[in-house]
């Protein structure tokens, strides 16, 4: 798409905060995660906290030869510090709560944190490499991945789980004509489940196998590993989970990321907006959302439950920063607003 835009300054939001139109089908997922982080407080301050651990790494080199940049960097973590404290935020316990679900392995989870902060541009605004790198990002993940190379770390719980015997024979001294040790290095391996807290899951299993590819076809080895796969596959993961939210056998249609966003676009301009003001002053927003006007409510809620499908490990209280329509928060901001000024005797 292109980078030049319709200037709309001056209004509350930008147009590209409630078209989505434009969004390509290659990037509509990474463009609803990336819209959806930016309506969450905690996300958008995870990602301001994380800023605040990792600029002297990013701008070593620039603060050596910029003491200004240096000094406002100070200025702006040391503001971040202060919110951070006022507002009560453990980005320990943040982390925790992110890193114990299958997302965080979900590379763009990852991404979100680091650069949706408090000035995140909308996702149209975002440069064309930016986008296309982001894009790849949602399906890059160890858990998307049926069947991956063991680390090393799986190795050695492999091994450690099936040494015993060999470990034991080899503790003493053997007689010549003892085959014990032979016997041992020719016993099957057993799978092992994978521990709590690996990189993959603890519903994942980690095996041995050796491949005759002397003596047999592509399809006889594969016939052979379902054999062991219908043996072995725990009862437990009869049906597997699936990972959102690149979980294409879940039958995830781009079309449900498609109206997530437009369900986003009418909640921002309901934000800012009362629904006679969007058809007087943006007319292009009443066109595309009016006739939506007697399930607008419905919309919004629909909103709110998919950004907690989104993102589950934020507190189970948070809503979308634009959930709140212009009819409640605008109100109680005049009254404020009258009480200040009797207050200072302006009334």
């Amino acid at each position: 798409m292109s980078d030049n835009f319709e200037t709309d300054e001056f209004l509350p939001i930008s147009k590209l905060d409630w078209s989505f139109d434009a969004v390509p089908d290659t990037e509509l997922v990474a463009c609803c995660l990336w819209e959806y982080a930016r309506e969450s407080p905690t996300i958008i301050m995870a990602s301001q906290v994380e800023w605040t651990h990792t600029r002297d790494i990013w701008f070593r080199e620039a603060y050596k030869n910029d003491s200004k940049l240096k000094a406002e960097h100070d200025e702006e973590a040391a503001r971040i510090e202060r919110r951070v404290k006022a507002v009560g935020f453990d980005y320990g316990v943040f982390a925790d709560k992110f890193w114990a679900t299958d997302l965080a392995l979900i590379k763009i989870y990852q991404s979100l944190q680091s650069y949706v902060g408090g000035g995140g541009r909308p996702w149209q605004r975002l440069p064309t490499e930016a986008r296309a790198s982001l894009a790849g990002e949602v399906s890059k993940a160890i858990c998307l991945n049926p069947l991956a190379d063991a680390t090393v770390g799986e190795l050695e719980e492999l091994w450690n789980a099936n040494r015993a015997a060999l470990d034991e024979v080899r503790s003493g001294p053997v007689p010549g004509y003892d085959d014990s040790e032979e016997a041992a290095l020719w016993a099957e391996t057993t799978p092992v489940y994978l521990k709590e807290g690996t990189v993959i899951s603890s519903g994942s299993m980690a095996a041995a196998f050796a491949i005759d590819f002397t003596r047999f076809t592509d399809k006889e080895i594969s016939d052979s590993f379902l054999g062991w796969l219908k043996a072995h596959r725990p009862k437990a993961w009869a049906r597997p989970k699936r990972v959102f939210p690149d979980a294409k056998q879940k039958g995830r249609k781009q079309i449900e990321f498609r109206v997530a966003l437009e369900r986003l676009g009418l909640t921002r301009l309901l934000h800012w907006y009362s629904p006679e003001e969007i058809r007087h002053e943006v007319p292009p927003a009443w066109t595309k959302y009016g006739k939506k006007k007697n399930d607008f409510r419905r919309e919004v809620r629909e909103v709110t439950k998919f950004f907690h499908r989104l993102f589950p490990f934020l507190p189970p209280g948070e809503r979308p920063s634009s959930e709140t329509r212009k009819g409640v928060w605008f109100p109680e901001m005049m009254a404020i607003c009258d009480k200040v000024e009797r207050d200072m005797g302006l009334r």
